[in-house]
């Protein structure tokens, strides 16, 4: 279960949201033991980063764990991505305190998390916040075309998709896809 989670959350993570997310469908597994038994059987790697020790797992091992797991139910690929985008949820900073691309990373681990999810409607929502007073403004704009293609087939609003498209060909502007702007 330690496995299937580091692979659905996609990148280094530390121990609490491995806990976080576990627990919440197994409460008894041990997590911490659990993860030394993979890292010394080298299906997962930690890395360190200033003081904080982050889980991965190694990306072979990722892809196919992710390939023999359940796309629905209770404990399915879906549930364990609505489970992350809590998490990242639960520790974004306030925004009054966003200030760089690092104070949003939870934001933009959440909307991925909340996409792969199926919930394409409360990601694009969640982008909208994020979009023009920071990221736009910071100049992150290939972050934002990332974020805002891959809604333009999924969501079923024709106003939100409307509203996505608006800020995507704004992006595309600004980036000098004029073409791709104006269709």
């Amino acid at each position: 279960r330690v496995m299937e989670t580091l692979a659905v959350l996609g990148k280094p993570v530390q121990l609490g949201a491995v806990e976080f997310i576990v627990r919440a469908f197994f409460p008894d597994i041990p997590v911490n033991h659990c993860l030394t038994k993979l890292l010394r059987s080298y299906f997962i790697v930690v890395v360190q980063l200033e003081d904080e020790r982050m889980w991965r797992l190694l990306p072979l091992d990722q892809q196919y764990v992710l390939s023999a797991f359940a796309a629905v139910g209770q404990y399915s690929l879906e549930a364990l991505h609505r489970r992350a985008a809590e998490y990242f949820a639960k520790i974004r900073k306030p925004e009054a305190a966003w200030r760089t691309i690092a104070d949003v990373q939870p934001v933009l681990d959440e909307i991925n998390h909340l996409k792969q999810s199926g919930d394409v409607l409360a990601a694009a929502r969640l982008l909208d916040v994020i979009d023009e007073n920071y990221l736009w403004q910071w100049g992150h704009y290939r972050t934002l075309i990332e974020q805002r293609e891959p809604l333009v087939e999924t969501l079923q609003n024709p106003r939100d998709q409307q509203r996505n498209l608006c800020r995507l060909g704004v992006v595309y502007r600004l980036t000098g896809r004029r073409g791709e702007a104006l269709a």
